[in-house]
């Protein structure tokens, strides 16, 4: 395990032989951000080689009062791994992410937590299959155990709705080190890998950002590559055009993408309103019909045909134009209210044009459909400040190195930060629900007092000395 001076040898020496724990500096500094937050660097990293190295490591910890948090492909912007005042370790999960066929079912993947979206694509399509939900566009470095933390929509989303939606079987390490299997993981019933069955707990777990447990393997279905995809795009003159030609395109539920770029701001006039989605050739004339008798334009679908061709491409969205720095936000509405949604988000930004202009902050805005009924709404901000130190695990040195330089802008972060929550309450006032909720948005409080004091229970029971990712979620 190498020369540690941060965790106590007595510690150290009781840890399993076969956990890989690093305490380098540098890459311990970098483990203290995500792309929002700075916290506290950790005392070290704990990679298990195995599920039972995990669950034994788990109780060792808790009696030094060592808090863990789970760290997936780190592309997160909402403080889910970031804590910044108690000693702690994380945990990545890169060694467990074994990928296999269910027993006695070639349509069920079961899934190592740690093996990235980029891994199990790879994995299926050398066996001509294909992912049902495919993950989300950061799968490069995003785990699937980090998606199932966090919920995730992504590629597929359309037609499939987000990961909890496909999820068959989940199994996770609490923080006594018990292990759980829910769904088809559950033992004994591994010959019907077909997910729920009775009150099954496997939805308490997803996006739980790491409170509850410590995902370790996940089943997801896959299906036959099955013939080519047909796209299409419009655009569009107006934006109450775009939205209705969006509610119209995923309520017809015909798409298994669904992209909608809405004009950015302040520079509305800068780029059409479009709308690129994915299909299938035999539905794509009908796919059409809902943007053109909504005013749009026939275009050429370029994002979306990238996004489906090469599904995990380069994180490049973590910088913005210019090498700004990327802040984005979101919110998940009911299709009905979106137009609402959208509405409210572009007075927050009008609300606060003239603190844009003086710090020079711009936002771009854009929808995907989650399913027939829901589409998610996310503002980017760019904001002229320093990218945080993590960015140096993902971009090339030398980028990352030329960005770091940069000047800090104090007052253009803030600024950032401030209109980041005034989003969050737009959107929220429109009824909107998020994921990867993290430490940014609010849980706990919109709870009634009942379901938290059940959540409060369930974290007390599987977590019972408060080491689990302490504070995420609202939960101590």
């Amino acid at each position: 395990m190498g020369t540690l001076r941060k965790l106590p040898t007595n510690l150290l020496e009781a840890l399993p032989a076969d956990m890989d724990v690093r305490c380098d500096g540098e890459e311990l500094s970098a483990l203290a951000d995500d792309l929002a937050y700075r916290g506290r660097a950790p005392l070290a990293v704990i990679r298990p080689a195995t599920v039972d190295s995990l669950a034994e490591a788990l109780p060792l910890l808790a009696r030094r009062g060592i808090a863990v948090v789970a760290r997936g492909g780190g592309l997160t912007y909402s403080a889910g791994y970031v804590i910044a005042d108690r000693a702690h370790v994380v945990v990545e999960l890169r060694h467990l992410a074994s990928i296999a066929f269910a027993p006695d079912d070639e349509h069920v993947l079961e899934i190592g937590a740690g093996a990235t979206w980029a891994e199990v694509h790879a994995w299926a399509a050398a066996r001509n299959l294909r992912l049902c939900f495919r993950g989300p566009a950061s799968g490069l470095f995003a785990t699937v155990g980090g998606s199932a933390s966090t919920d995730a929509v992504g590629l597929g989303s359309g037609r499939y709705g987000s990961l909890a939606d496909q999820l068959r079987g989940l199994e996770i390490a609490t923080g006594t080190g018990e292990i759980l299997r829910m769904g088809s993981l559950t033992d004994g019933r591994r010959e019907t890998p077909h997910g729920r069955f009775g009150p099954d707990p496997m939805g308490l777990f997803v996006g739980d950002c790491g409170a509850f447990g410590i995902k370790t393997k996940v089943a997801l279905p896959v299906a036959p590559v099955g013939g080519p995809a047909a796209f299409g795009a419009c655009t569009f003159d107006d934006a109450p055009s775009q939205e209705a030609a969006l509610a119209a395109l995923a309520a017809g539920g015909l798409c298994e993408d669904i992209i909608a770029l809405h004009s950015p701001f302040p520079d509305e006039d800068s780029q059409p309103a479009c709308i690129e989605f994915a299909t299938d050739p035999a539905t794509r004339a009908a796919a059409l019909e809902h943007c053109t008798a909504h005013g749009g334009r026939e275009a050429e679908a370029a994002l979306v045909a990238e996004l489906y061709h090469n599904p995990c491409p380069a994180p490049a969205m973590m910088v913005g134009p210019g090498g700004t720095r990327w802040l984005p936000v979101h919110g998940i509405v009911a299709r009905t209210r979106h137009g609402e949604a959208m509405a409210a988000v572009r007075q927050t930004l009008h609300d606060h044009s003239q603190l844009m202009e003086r710090e020079g902050l711009t936002c771009g805005l854009s929808s995907m459909a989650v399913g027939r009924d829901r589409l998610l709404v996310e503002p980017s901000l760019f904001v002229p400040d320093r990218p945080p130190r993590m960015i140096r695990r993902y971009l090339p040195a030398e980028t990352a190195d030329t960005l770091r330089a940069r000047p800090t802008r104090p007052t253009a972060e803030a600024a950032g930060d401030r209109l980041r929550c005034d989003l969050i309450r737009a959107l929220d006032s429109c009824g909107a629900q998020h994921l990867q909720i993290g430490r940014l948005y609010p849980f706990r409080s919109r709870l009634d007092a009942a379901a938290d004091a059940l959540l409060a229970t369930l974290k007390s029971h599987l977590d019972p000395h408060g080491i689990l990712n302490p504070g995420v979620l609202g939960y101590p």
